[in-house]
């Protein structure tokens, strides 16, 4: 297991610090568990449009951590929570998004992860088509693009040429998510977590007031009547995408199969129901 991100022990204005544990703590927290490729940037980008969903980022995210815990002024872990608690707070509610393998790095263990932020709320955000999941893993590795915020159109359409078939690859893409899925449903069970189950397939397919009032009313928040804006996030991936998806089922009948049995209990837990907010559809 990787070493825990290091904190601004060193550098850490103390004093700085203890006004920010002034503010005032969140009186709901969210967790949202997620795998990659799920759709959970614009997933944030939605919840951040609200103005009443915080902003559910990357926060607990080794890479990120160093820096924020400088930005923060924070020493420890416990003062980490404490202060990115209240500095990501709006409205009185905080969120996050984590992924199980930097949920092992950042907190070193389940137990200090459940300390920390086990009375929060749960979500669990995933992707019913893991191959197709494990082909959109493979091409942002080849293409560097990400997210269509990050690049142009013309980039995105060029990158098409960098993107090349590759059977290994996306086998250990495939296998990366299955361990993820499996580590999170474990995590779940040892602690007794009832994270609300959504899928990208699902979400994608609502109008995108249904999917903040899907957050909404599990996270506790008054129902959001109107959105502000759209996300400038949107889906890069292409026909290509699906023909390598199909290819690899072809040619891995078996794994594919013994994936997805492993994988049906927890689809079928999905929760598929738009919110009825006061008795009226939102979508009306």
């Amino acid at each position: 297991m990787k070493p825990q991100p290091k904190f601004a022990a060193e550098t850490a204005d103390h004093e700085k610090f203890k006004r920010l544990l002034r503010k005032p703590a969140p009186t709901q927290r969210y967790v949202m568990h997620f795998t990659p490729r799920s759709g959970s940037s614009w997933l944030t980008d939605l919840c951040k449009l609200t103005g009443r969903l915080s902003e559910p980022g990357e926060y607990f995210n080794p890479q990120f951590v160093p820096k924020i815990s400088t930005a923060i002024n924070a020493r420890t872990l416990p003062e980490f929570v404490q202060g990115i608690t209240r500095r990501r707070n709006a409205g009185g509610v905080f969120g996050c998004q984590i992924t199980i393998y930097q949920l092992h790095v950042t907190f070193s263990t389940e137990e200090m992860f459940d300390q920390l932020l086990g009375g929060a709320r749960m979500f669990w955000l995933i992707r019913e088509d893991i191959v197709l999941q494990a082909v959109s893993l493979l091409k942002m590795q080849q293409t560097k693009i990400a997210h269509r915020p990050t690049a142009d159109e013309a980039t995105i359409q060029a990158s098409e040429s960098q993107f090349s078939y590759d059977a290994p690859a996306l086998r250990r893409w495939l296998e990366h998510l299955h361990r993820a899925e499996k580590a999170s449903e474990a995590l779940f069970a040892r602690f007794g977590y009832q994270p609300l189950r959504l899928s990208y397939e699902q979400l994608t397919a609502l109008p995108i007031l249904d999917v903040v009032n899907i957050i909404a009313t599990h996270v506790g928040v008054e129902p959001i009547a109107e959105m502000p804006g759209e996300s400038s996030h949107s889906k890069i991936g292409t026909d290509r995408n699906q023909a390598f998806a199909d290819q690899f089922r072809k040619e891995n009948a078996n794994l594919v199969a013994k994936i997805e049995a492993n994988r049906a209990k927890g689809l079928s837990l999905i929760n598929r129901t738009p919110p009825l907010i006061r008795g009226t559809d939102l979508r009306v």
